[in-house]
């Protein structure tokens, strides 16, 4: 079934210009897990890929930004938000890597990573009316996000095949992690 074209789009100029078009980008939060605690293990920031070419998707850029980084994924991408910035859309997803032994023996630019201390550092996300998407997603709020998703498959709601990729050291970290987004968002959004 082909969709109806948008006839109010072609009556008002047509599509803008490639020029004036948005590119996707992605960014990659590759975590792990031991005994110490859960780390980023890029460091400061998640891994970001090129602009997508338009023979590409997000699991091929995925692939390759983990073949970049000399990473096996064990779990992901598993998606948690998207935002715009400037001329971008950004697609964040963490990633759990295999990772035998301690993180930094690996790994060793990688950071701690604790969900409470994040959310104490930064601030809760701002709020956003019910009916639109937020107008500012913060990089650590897609973090936070991703987190709780890995928090959320190992509750009777989650999904089993996901949740049977976290070992014992991510059920041990996420034990103290709230699956749920109401004490982010416990606040009632202010008209302008």
């Amino acid at each position: 079934m082909t969709a109806e074209p948008n006839l109010d789009l072609w009556q008002h100029g047509g599509p803008p210009e490639p020029s004036r078009l948005m590119h996707v980008t992605a960014e990659i939060w590759p975590l792990a897990a031991d005994e110490q605690g859960i780390w980023l293990l890029s460091g400061d920031w998640p891994w970001v890929t090129l602009p997508f070419s338009d023979d590409t998707s997000f699991n091929a850029e995925f692939e390759w930004a983990l073949l970049e980084h000399g990473a096996t994924a064990v779990l992901g991408p598993h998606g948690t938000s998207c935002r715009i910035d400037g001329p971008a859309q950004i697609d964040s997803a963490v990633v759990v890597i295999q990772c035998r032994g301690p993180v930094r023996k690996s790994w060793p630019q990688a950071k701690p990573v604790a969900v409470e201390k994040i959310v104490a550092a930064v601030g809760k996300p701002p709020t956003h009316p019910a009916n639109r998407v937020p107008d500012e997603v913060r990089q650590w709020d897609a973090l936070v996000q991703g987190l709780r998703h890995l928090a959320f498959q190992l509750t009777p709601y989650g999904d089993a095949e996901l949740a049977d990729k976290l070992d014992s050291w991510w059920r041990f970290h996420l034990a103290g992690v709230s699956p749920v987004l109401f004490r982010l968002y416990d606040r009632v959004h202010e008209s302008a």
